[in-house]
């Protein structure tokens, strides 16, 4: 699959030959691209993305995508800093989901898995063998302080009298999404 970046070669690409529709609406050029090049081929518009995360910032990446039957994802990261733009929620429970691709192991490209399995997610994550074995560290590492954190803050929220802090997994929830990752 390829994601284009600029609108300009995108613009070109969906025009060669003068007779692609393209769809220039507020899901963005890539899905536009798409959809001009299964409309040039004559296979109407199976195709379903949702921009989750990462929009406009660079961190909590994560794409939702219907192709036929299958839903899936594209990423599923970790905001990492201050949240300037609420991202948007998966639009089917986790349960529903028959993959995730992983395109790299960083926090804000794999950071929310474990929370997919925590919410049911059950599919294969597929990956290069270089991300799964990073992806292995990275999340009992983010697990860790995921807990270390609730701790911390649930010690404080105790003597001020504050509500009680849950982390988003725990280090069960990243062990289970681990056993899910498939190299390729």
């Amino acid at each position: 699959m390829i994601f284009w970046k600029d609108s300009v070669l995108c613009r070109r690409l969906c025009h060669i030959d003068g007779n692609a529709k393209m769809d220039y609406n507020k899901r963005g050029f890539m899905y536009g691209f798409y959809r001009a090049l299964l409309w040039q081929k004559g296979l109407g518009d199976p195709m379903k993305l949702v921009f989750i995360g990462a929009d406009h910032e660079v961190t909590g990446s994560c794409h939702y995508m219907e192709v036929g039957d299958k839903k899936f994802c594209v990423d599923v990261g970790m905001e990492q800093g201050q949240d300037l733009f609420e991202n948007q929620e998966i639009p089917v429970n986790p349960s529903e989901i028959d993959f995730i691709l992983l395109t790299h192991a960083h926090i804000d490209h794999t950071g929310l898995l474990p929370m997919m399995y925590a919410r049911g997610f059950r599919g294969q994550v597929y990956a290069t063998k270089a991300t799964v074995d990073l992806s292995q560290i990275m999340l009992r590492d983010s697990a860790h302080i995921q807990q270390f954190e609730a701790e911390w803050r649930n010690r404080k929220a105790r003597r001020s009298g504050g509500e009680i802090y849950q982390p988003l997994y725990t280090m069960e929830d990243a062990l289970g999404a681990i056993r899910l990752l498939v190299p390729c």
